[in-house]
């Protein structure tokens, strides 16, 4: 019985704990720091791309941004993947420039996937269809 009390009474001690935790502490900084260092250079080059943009719409644009790199990473460089097609086609339908989501693209890629679309083709318009 007095094995079970040292036992558990080692697991309380104060520098057995604090170790563990020091430990853990280290640990958990040395593998976010890298992310947090990728995230903070994507989000400054997010800025200088769309420079005059509102600034309540400029977290939109990072997050289109840290969306489109997780993707890249993820399924590769395609231009063709269809989850970057879907992440396009998102923030575009939420309304955000088109040629700004192409300059991210571009600063992430080196190439341009996006075209704008324009719904209504004022080439083929009958004026003469409302009398």
């Amino acid at each position: 019985m007095g094995d079970r009390i040292k036992k558990y009474t080692a697991k309380l001690d104060s520098d057995v704990l604090k170790r563990r935790y020091d430990d853990t502490k280290k640990l958990a900084v040395d593998q976010k720091a890298p992310t947090v260092k990728r995230e903070v250079e994507l989000e400054e080059k997010v800025k200088v791309v769309i420079d005059g943009e509102p600034s309540f719409l400029q977290h939109y644009y990072m997050v289109f941004a840290k969306e489109y790199d997780k993707a890249l990473r993820k399924h590769g460089d395609s231009p063709l993947s269809k989850e970057t097609i879907i992440i396009e086609k998102k923030w575009t339908t939420r309304g955000l420039n088109i040629n700004y989501l192409n300059g991210i693209i571009v600063m992430l890629t080196g190439r341009s996937i996006l075209k704008e679309v324009c719904l209504f083709d004022v080439g083929r318009f009958d004026t003469n269809a409302f009398g």
